[in-house]
C-alpha cells in the first residue's frame, strides 16, 4: 500500500503542475486581452453565449449520456447535497441575522456564492490529473453534482433575488402602474420554474439523463461526432472568459465590500471543505474503509474549487454594491484556489502515513511553527511599540485596553514556541511537560481573549461606557478562567505522546476541553456581531430620523440626539469641521474589529476540524497535516495579522516612523523625515481645502457615535436595544 501510494505521488506531481500552469495561463491570456481591449464587452458577451448556449450543454448532455448510473456512489452525492444545502441555508441565516435592514437579494445571492462551485472550467481539469490514473470513476461525479446547484439550489437564490427587486419597485410606485407586481407568489415561483427549464444547461441534464438508457450509454457515432468538437472548445474558452471577467472588478472598493468578500470566501473556503468531508465519513458510501477515505478525501477537494464566475450574471444591474461584492468574490476566490488546490490535491495523494514518514512531517510541522513565530514576534514587538508611544491604554480607547491583553498573549505565545524547535520530544520531562502546559495555556488564551474582546465591543456599543466599565471582571473572568481550568485538569496527566504536535500532547483530555473552549467562543463571538451588527441599524436609523426632524426645526421627544451634551448644536459643527481630521481613525477603528474577529473566526473553525478528526478518528492522512499546517500558521502568526490590522491605523504606527525617521536624520539620511513631513503637509492642504458638501457627505455616512466611540466621552449614552 505505501509503495502504491509513493508510486502515485510522481505520477500526481507530474499532472498537477501542467494542469494548473495550463489553467491559470489561459486564464491570464484573458485578462490580458480584456486588458488591452482587444477583446471588447460585446466580444464578451458573445464569449459567453456560445459557453452557456453550446459548449458547456454538449459537454453536459455527452457526459450523462455516457455514465453508468448502476456504480454511482448515491451515498457520496447526498453527502455533497447535503454539505451544499447547509452551507447555502447557514449564510442565508447569518445574512439575515447581520444584516438590517434585510435585503433579500443579498441573502440570494450570497447563498448563490457560497454554494455553487467552478466545476468544469477549473475543476474538472484538476479532479483529472489527480484521480485519472487512481480513480478515473471520480471524474463522472463532476457531471451529477454541478446540477445540484443549478436545478436546486440556485432557484431559491433567484426567488428571493426576485422578491426583493419587486419590492423596491414596489417602493418606488412601479408596481402599482402595470399591475404586475401585484400578482401572487406562485405566480413569480412559476415564472423562475418557467426560466430554469428554458436554461441550455438544465436541458441538457434532462436530456442526458432521458437518452442514457435509450442510447444504452453510448452516443450514436454522428451525434458523438457532433457534440464532441462542442463540448472539447469548452475549457479554454470558459478559462479565457473568466479571465475576461476579471478586468477591472476591483476598483474603489468599500471597506464593507471587503468585510464581505472575506466572510463569503471563509465559508466557502474553509467550511464547506470540511463540512463535506464529515458529511461523507457519517454516511459512508462503501462499507470499506480505504473507499470512504477516498470519497471523503475527494469532497474535501472539491469544497476547494473557487467561486464559478456565473454569479455576475445573476446580481440586478441596478445594484451596484452586489455587482461589487460579486466580482470582487470572483477575483479573490479564483486567486486563492490555486495555492489551495495544489496543497490539497498534493496531500490526497499521501493516503497512508507510515511512522517515518509522520516524524519528518511533524518535523517539517514544527520548523513551519518557529518561522511563523519568529515573524509574527516581529510584528507584534512593532505594533506594541506602537501603543506604548500613543499611551493608548490610558486615554483614547477603552476597547483598545484590553486589546493590548491579547496583543501581549500574541507576543508571549510567539516568544513561548521558539525554543521548541530546540527541545527533544523523545523523552518525558518535566521541561517538556511544562512547556506543553504553557503552549496550550497561552493558544487557549488568545482564542477566548478575541472572544472577549467581541464580547467588549458589543457592550461597549450596546450600553455604554460605563456599563462597559462596570463589567471589567467579566471580561477577565471568561478571558482567563476558561484557559486556566482547562489547564489545571490537563496538568493532572503527564504527557502521553512523544510528538511535536501541541494538540495531541495530553491526550483526549486535552481535546475535549479544547472543544468545549473554541464551541464556547464561537458562540460567543457570532451573538456579539449579531448584536453588533442590528445595534448599529438602530442607531443609524435613530440617527436618520434625528436628522429628519432637525430639518423642520423641531427635536422631539422621539428623535433625540444619539450624542447627549449642553450644547449639541456647537458640538455637530465642531464634529463637521474634524471629520475629515477623524476619519481615518474611525474607518480603521471598524477595520480593526471586524477583522480580528473574522480572522479569529478562521482560526477556530479550523482548529475544531483537527480537534473533532484528532478525537473520532486516530489516523494521519495529508488531509489531517494540512489543516495541522493552516492551524499552526493561523495560531503562531497572530501577530502578523494583528501587524496588517494595525498598519491601516497610523496612529499606531506613524510614532513609529517618525522615531525612525529621526535617528536615520542624525545618521545623514533624512528622505523618510522628509517624507513624513510632505505627507503631512499635503494632508492639510486638503483638510483646508475640502468643501462643505464634501464634509456633509462624511457627517452622513459616517455616524457621529462612531467619532464619539474613538475618544469615549463620557457624555456618549446608548440605551440597550
Amino acid at each position: 500500500m505505501n509503495n502504491s501510494t509513493d508510486d502515485n505521488i510522481p505520477a500526481i506531481n507530474k499532472e498537477l503542475y501542467p494542469a494548473l500552469v495550463q489553467c491559470f495561463v489561459i486564464i491570464t491570456f484573458g485578462y490580458i486581452a480584456g486588458q488591452l481591449s482587444i477583446l471588447t464587452q460585446s466580444h464578451s458577451t458573445g464569449l459567453s453565449r456560445y459557453i452557456s448556449n453550446f459548449a458547456l450543454p454538449a459537454l453536459i448532455f455527452k457526459n450523462l449520456v455516457t455514465i453508468h448510473f448502476g456504480s454511482v456512489s448515491w451515498p457520496f452525492l447526498a453527502s455533497i447535497f447535503i454539505g451544499k444545502s447547509i452551507i447555502f441555508f447557514l449564510t442565508a441565516l447569518i445574512t439575515s441575522f447581520i444584516q438590517r435592514p434585510i435585503n433579500y437579494a443579498n441573502i440570494g445571492l450570497y447563498s448563490i456564492i457560497t454554494s455553487q462551485s467552478n466545476d468544469f472550467a477549473l475543476g474538472y481539469p484538476i479532479v483529472e490529473a489527480v484521480y485519472q490514473h487512481s480513480h478515473p470513476d471520480y471524474l463522472r461525479y463532476i457531471y451529477l453534482i454541478a446540477p445540484i446547484s443549478l436545478v436546486i439550489l440556485n432557484p431559491l437564490g433567484f426567488l428571493l433575488i426576485e422578491t426583493q427587486s419587486r419590492l423596491n419597485d414596489k417602493r418606488l410606485g412601479y408596481g402599482h402602474v402595470t399591475g404586475e407586481y401585484s400578482s401572487s407568489r406562485l405566480r413569480l415561483i412559476s415564472k423562475i420554474i418557467c426560466n430554469l427549464l428554458k436554461n441550455p444547461m438544465v436541458v441538457a441534464t434532462i436530456l442526458g439523463c432521458i437518452f442514457n438508457p435509450i442510447f444504452k450509454q453510448t452516443l450514436p457515432y454522428m451525434l458523438l461526432r457532433i457534440i464532441t468538437p462542442l463540448a472539447d472548445s469548452f475549457g479554454a474558452t470558459a478559462l479565457f472568459y473568466l479571465g475576461l471577467q476579471l478586468v477591472g472588478k476591483i476598483r474603489k472598493l468599500h471597506s464593507y465590500v471587503i468585510f464581505t468578500v472575506m466572510i463569503l470566501s471563509m465559508i466557502k473556503s474553509l467550511i464547506l471543505p470540511l463540512l463535506i468531508r464529515q458529511i461523507v465519513f457519517m454516511l459512508k458510501p462503501k462499507d470499506d474503509t480505504n473507499s470512504t477515505l477516498e470519497y471523503s478525501n475527494y469532497g474535501f477537494l472539491y469544497g476547494t474549487f473557487p467561486v464559478a464566475p456565473t454569479v455576475i450574471f445573476y446580481v440586478p444591474e441596478q445594484n451596484i454594491f452586489l455587482q461589487s461584492v460579486a466580482s470582487t468574490c470572483l477575483v479573490v476566490s479564483t486567486l486563492l484556489a490555486a495555492p489551495i488546490m495544489l496543497i490539497s490535491a498534493k496531500m490526497i495523494a499521501l493516503k497512508t502515513i507510515d511512522n517515518k514518514t509522520s516524524a519528518s512531517y511533524e518535523n517539517t510541522l514544527c520548523q513551519a511553527s518557529f518561522d511563523v513565530s519568529i515573524i509574527s514576534l516581529l510584528c507584534t514587538i512593532i505594533v506594541f511599540i506602537g501603543f506604548i508611544l500613543r499611551r493608548r491604554w490610558k486615554k483614547n480607547s477603552l476597547i483598545h485596553r484590553y486589546t493590548l491583553i491579547l496583543l501581549i498573549l500574541q507576543l508571549m505565545l510567539a516568544l513561548w514556541n521558539i525554543p521548541s524547535q530546540y527541545m527533544k520530544i523523545h523523552t518525558i520531562a518535566w521541561q517538556n511537560i511544562l512547556h506543553g502546559i504553557g503552549s496550550v495555556f497561552l493558544a487557549l488564551a488568545t482564542r477566548t481573549w478575541s472572544a472577549s474582546i467581541a464580547f467588549i465591543l458589543m457592550t461597549r456599543v450596546c450600553y455604554g461606557v460605563q456599563k462597559t466599565r462596570q463589567l471589567f471582571w467579566l471580561y477577565h473572568l471568561f478571558g482567563w478562567s476558561l484557559p486556566i481550568i482547562s489547564i489545571i485538569l490537563v496538568s493532572v496527566k503527564s504527557v502521553q505522546k512523544q510528538t511535536s504536535l501541541v494538540i495531541e500532547k495530553f491526550g483526549k483530555i486535552q481535546v475535549i476541553l479544547s472543544i468545549i473552549v473554541l464551541l464556547i467562543s464561537i458562540l460567543l463571538s457570532i451573538y456579539c456581531l449579531v448584536r453588533l451588527a442590528r445595534r448599529t441599524y438602530r442607531l443609524k436609523h435613530d440617527e436618520n430620523h434625528r436628522r429628519s426632524s432637525h430639518s423642520d426645526t423641531t427635536l422631539t421627544n422621539e428623535s433625540r440626539p444619539l450624542i447627549d451634551t449642553d450644547d449639541n448644536s456647537s458640538r455637530q459643527n465642531d464634529e463637521l469641521n474634524k471629520a475629515a481630521t477623524f476619519s481615518t481613525s474611525i474607518i480603521t477603528w471598524y477595520i480593526d474589529i471586524f477583522v480580528d474577529t473574522k480572522w479569529s473566526h478562521s482560526k477556530y473553525l479550523v482548529c475544531l476540524s483537527i480537534l473533532i478528526w484528532s478525537f473520532f478518528d486516530h489516523s494521519h492522512t495529508g488531509i489531517y497535516y494540512e489543516l495541522q499546517f493552516v492551524d499552526a500558521v493561523l495560531l503562531y502568526g497572530q501577530g502578523f495579522i494583528t501587524f496588517l490590522v494595525f498598519a491601516l491605523d497610523v496612529d499606531v504606527l506613524l510614532p513609529i516612523a517618525r522615531s525612525l525617521g529621526t535617528g536615520l536624520s542624525y545618521v545623514g539620511y533624512r528622505g523618510l523625515q522628509e517624507f513624513l513631513n510632505a505627507n503631512k503637509q499635503t494632508k492639510n492642504r486638503r483638510h483646508e481645502t475640502m468643501d462643505d458638501d464634501t464634509l456633509t457627505n462624511f457627517e452622513q455616512n459616517i455616524k457621529p457615535n462612531f467619532l464619539d466611540s474613538i475618544n469615549e466621552p463620557d457624555s456618549f449614552r446608548m440605551q440597550p436595544f
